[in-house]
């Protein structure tokens, strides 16, 4: 009887082992600054500079896990760059299966305050999760949050289930609910994969 438990847990932590996910510095810790990556995250498209918060462009939110955490905007019809936005994708140690669901959560917030010395970039927006594999332009929609209207940090548990393909990279970006666009942030932190049995 005892052997037999034994197979049947050592079968069920490799079964679920075979298929985890694994979100690498998932509270986006790094050296604070302007326009910078957290390790092990990457630059997606050219001008999309995330930052390492707090401490930048007025934004002074404590982490809501660890010391730091990310900050992206999107820029309205009226900025010099308009209709613009940031990203940040990370390269999956496994890839995200079609047809097989993934449970995830990720904190959200908006600082009331995220100015340059000539723009202001105060809007709520809202958060996109992506899966692709190189190719931006085939990517596939996962998750789409709601506008981020409050300041303090939220936690979002969403599932992610990839339909129309596998895909080795989750990619997070923000996008304006509004026509024209307008300029906003979001604050991102503590993103998260929950292994399911």
């Amino acid at each position: 009887m005892k052997t037999t438990f034994l197979i049947c847990f050592f079968l069920l932590v490799v079964s679920v082992g075979m298929d985890a996910q694994v979100i690498r510095n998932p509270s986006f810790e790094g050296n604070k600054g302007a326009s910078t990556i957290p390790p092990e995250w990457e630059r997606t498209i050219v001008g999309s500079t995330p930052d390492i918060q707090p401490g930048y462009w007025g934004v002074t939110a404590l982490p809501a896990d660890g010391k730091t955490y990310i900050s992206l905007i999107t820029r309205g019809h009226d900025y010099v760059t308009p209709n613009t936005r940031e990203s940040v994708q990370q390269k999956l140690t496994l890839p995200l299966k079609k047809e097989v669901a993934y449970q995830y959560s990720i904190d959200l917030a908006r600082s009331a305050s995220f100015y340059s010395s000539n723009d202001r970039f105060e809007n709520p927006v809202f958060l996109r999760v992506y899966g692709h594999n190189g190719n931006l332009e085939e990517r596939e929609l996962l998750w789409e949050s709601k506008p981020i209207k409050h300041e303090s940090w939220k936690q979002y548990p969403f599932i992610a289930q990839p339909e129309k393909n596998s895909y080795q990279y989750i990619y997070l970006e923000v996008f304006s609910p509004n026509a024209p666009s307008k300029s906003g942030n979001l604050l991102l932190d503590n993103f998260y994969f929950y292994p399911t049995t």
